[in-house]
């Protein structure tokens, strides 16, 4: 224990260093360790504020210092808690305009745009990853565990060389497939 906990001064949130709970220095209540954030600057290891508390804390924080707990969303007019809009640090009270269901719904809207645009631009692609999701649910295709080109364990990629055989594809990391695309636009070939 550090000598200002020794002498009473420390708050009894920073000296704790118990394995199954800690206490929160914003609300003071006593939660268990996974209510809590990692900190590797701490000698307990975890952040001195539970995660709930930082969460609270970062919807009423901006870069201006202004602190509100209900907003009007500019889309549909409803006030709602501030919890129920995506940060946005360098707005005046740290949030987006628009509510987060507005904002997923014009999300949706974009992405369905966006899908329409690219079966103008590129029908061949998009039949190709159509076919390759299929054969997937069917089982006719079976996606590997581990990256072709690394052999790392991530979420992998279907990277079709010929669009004209949707079905021979290379199983890639995003890393190894963004590395590929940037060789293939370069003019390297693999």
């Amino acid at each position: 224990m550090s000598t200002r906990a020794a002498q009473g001064t420390t708050p009894a949130c920073h000296t704790s260093a118990v394995t199954t709970g800690s206490t929160c220095c914003s609300c003071g209540k006593t939660k268990p360790v996974s209510e809590f954030g990692l900190d590797r600057s701490r000698t307990s290891g975890i952040n001195s504020v539970c995660r709930q508390c930082s969460r609270d804390g970062q919807a009423r924080r901006s870069v201006h210092g202004v602190s509100v707990s209900e907003k009007r969303c500019a889309t549909c007019g409803e006030t709602k808690p501030a919890s129920q809009f995506w940060r946005r640090p360098l707005l005046k009270d740290g949030l987006m305009s628009s509510c987060r269901s507005c904002m997923r719904k014009r999300q949706t809207a974009n992405f369905a745009e966006w899908q329409k645009s690219e079966l103008a631009r590129h029908p061949e692609k998009v039949m190709a990853r159509r076919l390759v999701r299929e054969a997937l649910l069917s089982g006719k295709l079976v996606k590997p565990t581990h990256c072709e080109t690394c052999g790392g364990e991530f979420k992998l990629h279907a990277h079709h060389t010929d669009y004209d055989r949707p079905l021979e594809v290379a199983w890639l990391c995003h890393s190894c497939h963004i590395r590929l695309h940037v060789r293939l636009h370069r003019g390297v070939r693999p």
